[in-house]
């Protein structure tokens, strides 16, 4: 939603999902959930209205994410109608989602001998989810800069291999 988190609707939103952490929420009740503080009026205010936009991205709903981890089953997930900022935050869940659900059947593979199926994870158009910018100033030497799926993509890559997910990036900007 592009809030900084040191703002105070950043701040805001923090203590709010501490507060229902462990629960299953919809976005009407965050809204609720949502507690001006002293000082913090007009931030719960903008708050709530960026949750309550968020409804109409068409991608929050009571079903949760799929099963995709399955024998002989290739899911494909196409984000590319998505607004930018909804398409990372998407392949952030979807991967931190994959990321857990294999090293649990890593674990289990380890405990009990019985075999899960391997991840092959691949991403199209890969400088939207862990861009590059040559151009940037940033304290990175290397210029790069990121986005919300940037991180879990880069543990992915790093130390996906361990539990059994690879990951394979396309992009036409290398």
């Amino acid at each position: 939603m592009g809030i900084e988190s040191s703002s105070k609707a950043g701040i805001l939103l923090d203590r709010t999902l501490k507060h229902l952490e462990g629960h299953k929420f919809s976005l009407k009740e965050l809204i609720q959930a949502v507690k001006p503080l002293d000082g913090f009026e007009d931030a719960a205010l903008y708050l709530q209205s960026l949750i309550s936009s968020a409804e109409g991205w068409g991608v929050f709903g009571q079903s949760g994410i799929p099963e995709f981890i399955e024998p002989s089953k290739i899911s494909v997930i196409d984000v590319s109608l998505t607004p930018p900022n909804v398409r990372s935050l998407l392949v952030s869940i979807v991967c931190s989602n994959l990321l857990k659900k294999r090293i649990i059947a890593r674990r289990r593979e380890d405990l009990t001998g019985e075999k899960s199926p391997m991840c092959w994870l691949m991403v199209d158009e890969a400088h939207n989810f862990v861009p590059f910018d040559e151009g940037r100033q940033s304290n990175d030497p290397k210029g790069r800069s990121s986005s919300l799926s940037s991180e879990i993509l880069l543990t992915i890559a790093k130390e996906g291999r361990q539990p059994g997910m690879t990951l394979v990036l396309a992009t036409q900007r290398p």
